[in-house]
């Protein structure tokens, strides 16, 4: 450092400051000794401010706020005590007597005998900054900052306004407000070598802006997070959205409940031949036995998308891995919506194998053929009466009505719903370790391809929405293929009508199946989670970009 760069300094300031004015050069801590401001609302924002400013080396710095200490202040700030001293006394004096004490050589001052309103032209004129804290009345702040607008200060190159600052937290969020005129430079990261000109609301003056990058388009997210959606228009898209996917698909629904309770190939040979054999025995309505039973799944539906995204937002307190927080908030998620969804699923499921019989024979083969060949060992499920199993409201009472007064060892009916909660335990599980293998899964491919995307096809971009259609299915491929052994185990224990153990069933899944278990009903569960997943996540994200709020739009990718 040069004599002449430190001659307005004292060697006392050279020595205090030495660090800071290596980073920034002695011009700049001459100016900063000359600052003068005025810090409004004392709380634990304004005082981190405060205490910088403070060992940083202003000239002076006036706190104002004319609120007394109270317990709970105590918790927030720093500067403050649970002493006799403290409480109940004006919270700019306190913070001035703590402060002081780290540097001396700043001039703190504490206003407390003044409001907000009273604040006018000649007490501002005194100072270069005004910085106001955690005020929320849009008139009062705007008053303030038409107030620092007015005081037009000369210094040597030309004019220049008393700076106003704005700043507020709000948990893990926060904001800051800074007035930059009429007529301002900045900087760009957008577009490399260009420059053009912008002028100010009269139109006389005008600076120049500079561009860096190559690109003159804002930077866009692709991840939509709860707090920016409109909720009101949201929720009831998304159900809508739901119930168009699910009855386009309901059929390989009713097929794959179907295909994992038969045992081997006795009645149906593959997804296919279901839904043909299906339609021509029972007619094309029986696709669609237990529909309206099986869409009461939009209300838990509700329950699990608005718990994931919320437990997904705020899972940022535990971890900032976006992988994590899909997983916990899918199988909190998952948790939650069981409570509802375990009795709906259990009473369509049931529905859904009315009019299940085998036939006299196999398509196809000769009548020589051995019946003991294709002998079905019947599953122990609810049997519907014939003479009713044309309405699908008797059908829909008989099965609530049997679940409800179950069968006990002394022959006696009791009342109990522990009929709609059969495998619970194990259907819980199944679809939280689903949703957490499902939601990071989605994001993982949907990062990949987007990697993918920018490796091999930069000349041009995908809509982000084809991409994410195309990861929901590859997560759904992947969940699935991991947790089909526990999906069928799952709907054995539903559907049966006699209460048996969970290891019970397996051993018997086991003896009947070996390893075909892993396979069984997977053509048609890949067939519609896939499907299900690219419809479901078409609907999911353009629902999402439709419900963004206001101050949101146009900062999302398609």
């Amino acid at each position: 450092m040069t004599s002449n760069q430190t001659s307005m300094l004292s060697d006392e300031e050279a020595i205090l400051y030495d660090r800071q004015i290596r980073l920034w050069g002695a011009d700049a801590q001459l100016k900063l000794r000359q600052t003068r401001l005025l810090l409004i609302n004392v709380n634990s924002l304004s005082i981190e401010v405060c205490k910088n400013l403070c060992l940083a080396g202003v000239a002076s710095i006036t706190v104002f706020d004319n609120t007394r200490v109270t317990t709970n202040d105590v918790e927030q700030n720093l500067t403050l005590t649970m002493s006799s001293t403290d409480i109940n006394e004006y919270k700019s004096v306190c913070t001035c007597r703590v402060l002081q004490q780290l540097n001396p050589r700043v001039q703190l001052t504490a206003q407390s005998n003044m409001t907000i309103d009273q604040i006018d032209d000649k007490y501002i004129e005194q100072f270069d900054y005004v910085c106001l804290f955690n005020y929320y009345d849009f008139s009062t702040v705007s008053h303030l900052n038409k107030l620092c607008r007015g005081q037009q200060q000369i210094d040597e190159n030309g004019k220049k306004q008393v700076h106003f600052f704005c700043a507020g937290t709000f948990g893990l969020y926060g904001f800051v407000f800074k007035d930059l005129g009429d007529v301002y430079e900045y900087l760009s990261e957008n577009s490399v070598g260009s420059e053009s000109l912008i002028k100010g609301e009269g139109g006389n003056e005008s600076k120049k802006i500079y561009y860096m990058s190559e690109s003159d388009e804002p930077s866009l997210t692709y991840d939509i997070d709860w707090p920016m959606l409109e909720k009101s228009r949201y929720i009831p898209l998304s159900v809508l959205s739901t119930f168009t996917v699910r009855s386009l698909l309901y059929p390989f629904t009713l097929v794959r409940t179907r295909l994992q309770v038969q045992v081997k190939s006795s009645i149906y040979k593959g997804t296919w031949h279901a839904l043909t054999t299906t339609a021509r025995y029972e007619g094309f309505r029986s696709l669609y036995k237990g529909f309206l039973v099986y869409n009461g799944q939009l209300i838990p539906g509700v329950i699990y998308i608005t718990t994931f995204e919320n437990i997904r937002s705020h899972a940022n307190i535990l971890t900032k891995n976006d992988y994590l927080r899909a997983a916990i908030g899918g199988s909190v998620a998952s948790m939650v919506a069981q409570i509802l969804a375990c009795p709906i699923d259990i009473i369509s499921q049931h529905m859904q194998l009315v009019g299940l019989t085998i036939p006299n024979k196999k398509p196809g083969t000769s009548s020589s053929v051995s019946d003991e060949k294709i002998k079905h060992r019947q599953i122990r499920r609810i049997h519907v009466p014939k003479e009713i199993r044309n309405s699908n409201y008797l059908i829909f009472k008989h099965i609530c009505k049997t679940l409800l007064y179950e069968n006990k060892s002394d022959n006696n009916s009791r009342f109990s719903l522990r009929g709609f909660y059969r495998g619970y335990f194990i259907s819980t599980f199944l679809f939280s370790l689903t949703s957490a293998i499902w939601w990071p899964s989605y994001y993982f491919y949907q990062r990949k391809l987007l990697e993918i995307q920018a490796m091999f096809f930069n000349s041009f971009s995908l809509p982000l929405l084809l991409i994410q259609c195309m990861a929901g299915p590859l997560s759904s491929l992947t969940s699935s293929l991991l947790t089909n052994p526990l999906d069928v185990c799952r709907t054995r224990i539903q559907i049966e009508r006699e209460r048996r153990k969970v290891l019970q069933i397996m051993n018997e899944l086991w003896q009947e199946e070996r390893f075909r278990v892993f396979t069984k009903g997977l053509t048609a569960r890949l067939s519609h989670s896939c499907v299900y997943s690219f419809f479901i996540i078409f609907g999911y994200e353009t629902v999402k970009r439709i419900s963004l709020k206001e101050e949101y739009q146009g900062q999302v990718r398609w």
